[in-house]
Parts: C-alpha cells; structure tokens; sequence
C-alpha cells in the first residue's frame, strides 16, 4: 500500500488536490493492525477495509462530509 500512498500524495501535490489521509486515524505510525480491539479482521483482503470496520472507525471524514451542527465551533 506504500506504492499507492506515495502515488497519491504526488498527484495531490502535482494538481493541487487535498488529500485525505486515513493512515493518520486508522494506524499507529508505521503500524496499520490487521485485527481490531475484539481480535476480529480489518480487512477483507490485502487492502481492502471491512464495510463494519471501516464505519466504526472512518470517523476521520466527519468534518469533511457532515454539516455542521448549529453552535458548534469550527476546526481551525
């Protein structure tokens, strides 16, 4: 998956594209888990997410996708 991420960030950087890195919320540094808290799989093959998975913890697209609530405060 490294090749992929690393193709993505240069056609970001080249187009001026934002990226949306998941890598930052769904692993700890170099490390991305195989197996959640419960011991149950996260992926259903080499790269993809388990649909479960992914919408427990694909909270890192909240922001970007959901209105705001009234009274909330902005992300700086």
């Amino acid at each position: 998956n490294a090749a992929a991420r690393a193709r993505l960030i240069a056609i970001a950087a080249a187009t001026g594209a934002e990226l949306i890195d998941p890598t930052t919320s769904l692993c700890e540094g170099n490390t991305c888990h195989v197996l959640d808290a419960n011991g149950a799989p996260v992926y259903t093959d080499t790269t993809h997410m388990r649909p479960s998975y992914s919408r427990r913890v694909a909270n890192y697209l909240d922001d970007l996708v959901m209105p705001p609530r009234a009274g909330a405060a902005k992300a700086p």
